[in-house]
Parts: C-alpha cells; structure tokens; sequence
C-alpha cells in the first residue's frame, strides 16, 4: 500500500503517491482519452491506497474533468480526494468565477471539491485573480462546503510566490518540484518559503514531465550503479517524497504499469539519505550539462495555430541530447513521430505559445535550434 502523510493543517491522511489527470491513455489514432483504461488504473490505484486525483479544466481539450469525474463515482466519495482548478484566463469578473466554478463541479459530478487551486499563478494570472476579485468568491464557495481545501499552483519566481502567500489564508499549494528544478528554478527557496508559511505542497512535474526518465547516459549508469533494481521514475519520486512539508506527488500516469510502478516507489516510503541526495545532485549536474530544453509536455502552449507540434519536437530534440548527440536517435525521434505539419520549421514566430509557457521557455528560439538540427542531421544522413 501507498504510505501516506497528514496534511498538517486539515488533518487528512493524503496517499504521498497523487494520480494527475493531464496525461490520460488516449484511444489509438485520436485525441479522445481512452476511459476503459483509465477506470482500470484508477482502480488499480485505489486499491492500492492513492486517494489523492487532480484534474484542471484545460486538460485534455477539457475532457479530463468529466473522465476522471464519471470514473470516480464507481468509487464511495469518502475514499479519494478530488482536486480541480480555476483557469484564470479564461475569466473577466467576478460572475465569471461563480460560473465557472459551478461549471466544473457539473462537468466532474460532484457536489464539492476536496482541494481546489487558481490555477498557474503567474504575473499576468495573478492580476487576473485580483481583477475577478477570485478569491472572495472562492471564500464563499468554502463556506458553502463546496470547497475543503482552497489553494493555488504556482509558475513564477520567488518576490511573487512571497506576495501571494502574503495576501490570501491558504490551505496548501502546488509547486513544481524536482531534483533539477531544485536549483534550476530555484524550487528550494520556493519550497522553503511555503514551509516556513505552514502552507502544504502538492508537487508537481517531479520527473520534469518524463525528462528525468529518460537520463543522458551517463547519469543513467550512475543511477544503475548505485541500486541496480531502481528506475530513474524512482528517484524523481522520492526526491519530491522527502521534503517534510509535501503532503502528495501527483504523476501524470499514462497506464497501469506506470500505475503500479509508482505505487511501488511510494509504498514503505524510506526518505532519501544524505549519501543518495549528493548522488542527484550529480545526477542534476550531469543532466543540465546535456543542454536540454526544459519542457515538461504540459501542453499548455498547444495548439499552435501553424499546427506545430512544440512538445513533440522538444521531446526529439532531448531525447537525442541525452543520448550523447547520436545522430539516428534524434532522425527516428524527430521524422519517425511527427508529421510534416508538426515539424518546427512551420514555426513563424508569432509568440503566442511563449506567453502561455508555464517554465518561461523562449520556444520560437528553441524551436529553431530543433529545425536547424534536423535540418543539419537529415543533410549529414
């Protein structure tokens, strides 16, 4: 069984293992979330104590809400926690707020949500929040008991994250948290400042949307090395697992053996020892030396009017850096996965994507260093 933590400050015992709703199985050849096999997993998970499940409104073209939703009622309401989120630029005033609060509590089915977040406070979201007047509105939704736990996630620097914990009493807080975000983002000083508010973490993005699966080869065999019988996944959870102050680590499962694997990692949870996180911090070393693009798959900054596919080509181009630059690796990767319209030379540089990009990553110029490979690449073959 999964081992779990209390949240310090509603006092639910909350599985450390949290199931993601943006990366649900899709039926072959379409977009639309393959349900008979998400029931299956969250099955799975249940029985093997996850009752953590966060959901969002723009995830699966806003499919994942009523998935996991009409999925979870096969299930008694007092064994899981539900959590969704307020898409923030979608709204204008505050009736915006009401509406689509109750919105997505129809689409899910549900009369209340356990744990619900503004979803990717950023500068211009958080303007939004104050604008829509939100969290007066979210307020009253507590005291209604449509809400237990009310809380934000978070995609910004640390002067923000601080005037945010400043201004609002929250419940807890999503962040994302990894051993290489650690310091690449400065997720400890996030972190720290949220434990010394007493608010709670959910962790987001701990395998760096599958980056830290997929090592550069030297970082893998030094993994390997030190305990042959543990994955890459493995490590990336129990890094997050072992901050104190964390009450769950969500992962975007995508099937029942990623389902069961990470109830694995999470169960008898033993914390990191001081020798395994010098081991990462090697291990995070090695892997920012391999010059990836920071993408996660989030998907955030989809679709792209040129029909771009941004995530697919940043998956290509870091697949082939973490492979030691072998060429056929990128050249499978990059023409074998996407379709011509995909490609990043369909990019015009119109920005849009860039501004909707929670990890700030200036893609029109990534995206020219993925064509101007293949372009390299594809010539040399």
């Amino acid at each position: 069984m999964v081992s779990t933590r209390k949240n310090r400050k509603s006092g639910d015992e909350i599985s450390l293992l949290g199931f993601g709703g943006m990366r649900f199985p899709l039926l072959p050849g379409t977009e639309e979330i393959d349900e008979r096999q998400v029931a299956e997993m969250v099955e799975l998970a249940i029985q093997n104590g996850v009752n953590y499940f966060d959901t969002a409104f723009p995830y699966h073209g806003g499919k994942s809400e009523v998935v996991l939703g009409r999925v979870l009622n096969d299930h008694p309401r007092d064994r899981y926690f539900l959590a969704d989120k307020l898409p923030l630029w979608e709204l204008k005033t505050p009736q915006d707020v009401d509406d689509m609060f109750e919105l997505q509590l129809k689409k899910c089915g549900k009369a209340h949500f356990d744990y619900y977040l503004m979803h990717s406070l950023c500068v211009p979201t958080w303007d939004a929040a104050k604008r829509t007047d939100a969290y007066r509105v979210l307020e009253r939704k507590k005291r209604e008991g449509k809400i237990r736990n009310l809380g934000f996630s978070f995609h910004d620097r640390l002067p923000l994250l601080k005037e945010i914990v400043r201004a609002c009493d929250w419940d807890f807080a999503q962040l994302q948290i990894n051993y290489v975000d650690w310091v690449a983002i400065g997720a400890k000083e996030m972190y720290q400042c949220l434990a010394d508010a007493g608010i709670p973490v959910a962790v987001m993005e701990p395998l760096r949307g599958g980056a830290l699966v997929n090592l550069p080869k030297q970082a893998a065999e030094e993994l390997e090395r030190a305990t042959p019988h543990a994955t890459p996944a493995s490590w990336g959870l129990r890094f997050a697992a072992s901050l104190p102050n964390v009450m769950t680590v969500l992962s975007g499962m995508s099937s029942t053996e990623q389902v069961a694997e990470n109830v694995r990692n999470l169960s008898d949870f033993a914390p990191l020892s001081s020798e395994e996180n010098a081991m990462l911090d090697r291990i995070r070393i090695l892997y920012q030396s391999a010059s990836t693009i920071p993408c996660t798959g989030c998907r955030y900054c989809m679709p792209c009017p040129r029909g771009v596919n941004i995530p697919g080509n940043f998956t290509a181009y870091n697949i082939y850096r973490g492979s030691g630059n072998v060429n056929w690796v990128f050249l499978n990767a990059y023409f074998g996965l996407l379709t011509e319209q995909e490609f990043s030379s369909n990019c015009v540089s119109c920005g849009l994507c860039e501004k909707k990009c929670p990890q700030h990553i200036r893609i029109p110029h990534e995206l020219k260093k993925v064509r101007m490979t293949a372009e390299k690449l594809k010539d040399g073959w």
